[in-house]
């Protein structure tokens, strides 16, 4: 099991049908797509730091890790 996997609550699909889901009806019903506008990135970014989503949480290795106390501020 890959780590980002698990870190992520992943999940793996397996479909025959040789299309991609977004194409099969009622797809709206268990498929979202969520665009966050460019001036809003950052203060998203901010807000779930605050409730404890770090780049690391969802991307656990080191450079992840490493990226992320490399863009905090430290007082």
């Amino acid at each position: 099991m890959d780590e980002r996997i698990v870190a992520q609550s992943g999940r793996f699909t397996l479909h025959g049908c040789g299309s991609a889901l977004e194409g099969l009806k009622g797809s709206d019903s268990y498929i979202r797509k969520f665009l966050v506008p460019a001036n809003m990135k950052q203060k998203l970014r901010v807000r779930l730091q605050m409730v404890g989503v770090q780049g690391w949480s969802l991307f656990p290795d080191l450079q992840s890790l490493a990226d992320g106390l490399k863009n905090r501020e430290y007082t």
